[in-house]
């Protein structure tokens, strides 16, 4: 049981963070998808 708000806010950005990670891939564009995995920004371009 989630009892404070520091703790609620961890767990919504691990769940968000996982299911980021699975369709994040499959709701970007690839050349997209390339440039987030190599951390490159859209300042560096």
């Amino acid at each position: 049981m989630i009892t404070e708000f520091e703790d609620f806010c961890l767990w919504v950005y691990v769940v968000v963070d996982d299911i980021w990670k699975r369709l994040g891939p499959l709701l970007l564009p690839p050349w997209t998808y390339s440039l987030w995995r190599s951390g490159c920004t859209s300042v560096a371009l």
